[in-house]
């Protein structure tokens, strides 16, 4: 509630999440029947010059890739609107893979975060 904004729905007063949180939680929805991608790139093209990046950035934690993969995604499909990301974002993100790949460390499972079972082969079970 810290971040949202009021606003009326159906003549009442509520509180709306901002598109930063849309955004966040969007990237973490990836099912094979569904995929959230195409709100994200829209919300950053409609909104992304009044993003607060630094937050989005700090928010991701860890799962910063999922951004970056999204960012690499809008870029693909709006090239004339790179500007609605900050530069800073995007010259940070991908050094920060860069490094990553650099100094990785095996994980639990090193194929997967987990998101596969044993219906897939090869996957990572819980």
């Amino acid at each position: 509630m810290r971040y949202s904004r009021p606003s009326i729905l159906a003549a009442t007063p509520v509180r709306v999440a901002p598109a930063e949180e849309l955004i966040w939680h969007r990237l973490f929805i990836g099912e094979r029947h569904r995929h959230d991608m195409s709100d994200i790139v829209h919300l950053i093209l409609c909104l992304g010059d009044t993003l607060d990046w630094e937050r989005i950035v700090r928010r991701m934690g860890e799962n910063w890739p999922l951004l970056l993969a999204q960012l690499v995604m809008f870029n693909y499909v709006y090239p004339g609107h790179r500007s609605n990301v900050p530069s800073w974002v995007m010259d940070t993100l991908p050094r920060a893979w860069g490094a990553a790949s650099a100094a990785s460390k095996p994980r639990r499972c090193a194929r997967c975060r987990g998101m596969g079972g044993p219906a897939i082969s090869g996957g990572c079970g819980p």
